[in-house]
């Protein structure tokens, strides 16, 4: 497998992390086109194929503390696009941090890039061979450190030379984010540490994490956090920690590639279990296409044998009948798809906006479908009626087999069916 790196995009400032050691940096001038400093910085250093995660921090990245219900990314993004109405434009990137018990309902923090250039950098790293993974802010390298339900409290502060992050998670669960930079980002970031502190007793203070670039000294920072239970870990494996976070789920500014990306971690059919939906068909599609180009060669060959063989009249009746054997191949390379190839076009086509798929199991002429209905029980009704008329239309050689384990208060289902008998295999 080849290696997955991590590159730091943090301001103007570029870093490229390899599996043991940095492997680059560099810093942006005001008038550079960062995608393109990007590219060639990582390529320059690591030219063979790979595939990396991005800690994304431009200083156009709003953070923005948040209230919401327990739901979907897509119903979050629907209810937050009436405060943040760039939300909706196909050139943000955004995310949100994990859901966090609040004093009512939930909490998150959106961050919000409305014209990022984030979404270009996907493609560009694709054309040299690099798959980029994910993307993150930079504050969910501290998500993965505290638990989720209120406890003692924490403080995890990481810096480099012009900029620093400070997480705070309160007593009570009250998150709080802030990030500095310039010149006085380490000083900014005492007075930040300052003011979080003020929230807890003096008698209990929280437990603190403390990570700094190699090189940087910052006991303005160790002095702010001396009366903590204080814990310093090296630079490389607290931006190591990128590997642990989730591709495609609620914190990821990349745009979800499709209703597959969202989908579980097995997918069972024909191909092999593991396999998602959309790969599978890719591969069913580019085997047919393949099969074609073959058949489409070899008739091309034998009919040019064949005119050369006119004058031989012995040859003639034989170069004919092994003309006739690969049309037939040319017919059946042309026919239709499979009733496999069918269902799972017609499997895409009525998920489309209106459930997630988690797996598709087909066994002889029966199958399974699991998937995920909207959290509200109103709408994973409506949704699931939606998805059965587009999927079980009139016309189609399957068919639902017995009662569907319909979502309890939203959420998870399991529809089951076969092909008819008549149906060709």
């Amino acid at each position: 497998m080849p290696p997955e790196l991590i590159i730091l995009w943090w301001g103007a400032d570029l870093l490229v992390l390899g599996p043991d050691r940095v492997l680059a940096r560099a810093s942006c001038r005001p008038d550079e086109d960062p995608v393109a400093a990007l590219v060639a910085l990582l390529t320059a250093e690591f030219p063979g194929p790979a595939a990396a995660r991005l800690l994304y921090q431009p200083d156009d990245l709003a953070a923005h503390e948040v209230a919401c219900p327990a739901a979907s990314r897509r119903r979050l993004r629907q209810l937050w696009a009436a405060e943040f109405p760039a939300l909706q434009s196909p050139a943000a990137a955004w995310g949100a941090a994990p859901l966090r018990p609040a004093r009512e309902g939930w909490a998150s923090v959106l961050y919000l890039e409305p014209a990022s250039p984030l979404l270009r950098l996907p493609a560009e790293l694709a054309r040299r061979g690099v798959q980029l993974v994910g993307a993150w802010p930079v504050p969910a390298l501290w998500e993965i450190e505290p638990p989720a339900e209120p406890g003692p409290g924490f403080l995890g502060v990481a810096a480099g030379p012009r900029r620093a992050v400070i997480f705070c998670l309160s007593p009570a669960g009250d998150r709080s984010i802030r990030l500095t930079s310039g010149p006085q980002a380490a000083g900014d970031a005492g007075r930040e540490i300052r003011q979080m502190l003020a929230r807890f007793d003096e008698a209990d203070r929280p437990r603190a994490v403390l990570a700094l670039e190699p090189g940087l000294e910052r006991e303005s920072l160790r002095e702010a956090l001396a009366e903590c239970a204080l814990e310093e870990i090296a630079w490389a494996d607290w931006l190591g920690r990128a590997r642990q976070l989730e591709a495609g789920g609620l914190g990821d500014l990349l745009p979800p590639r499709s209703f597959l990306r969202r989908g579980p971690r097995q997918c069972q059919l024909a191909a092999g279990a593991g396999l998602l939906l959309l790969t599978i068909a890719g591969g069913w599609a580019r085997g047919h296409q393949q099969q074609l180009a073959a058949a489409q060669r070899a008739w091309a060959a034998e009919r040019t044998e064949a005119a050369r063989a006119q004058e031989n009249l012995s040859a003639r009746e034989s170069l004919r009948e092994r003309i006739d054997h690969l049309q037939g191949a040319w017919r059946a390379a042309q026919a239709p798809a499979s009733r496999h190839g069918a269902f799972l076009a017609a499997l895409a086509r009525a998920a489309d906006g209106a459930v997630v798929l988690q797996s598709v199991r087909i066994a002889g002429d029966d199958f399974e479908i699991r998937g995920q209905a909207d959290p509200d029980p109103a709408r994973a009704a409506d949704e699931l009626r939606r998805f059965r008329q587009a999927l079980f239309a009139p016309g189609q050689p399957w068919r639902a087999a017995g009662a569907d384990e319909a979502p309890v208060l939203g959420g998870p289902f399991t529809l089951r069916g076969s092909w008819a008998p008549a149906s060709p295999p």
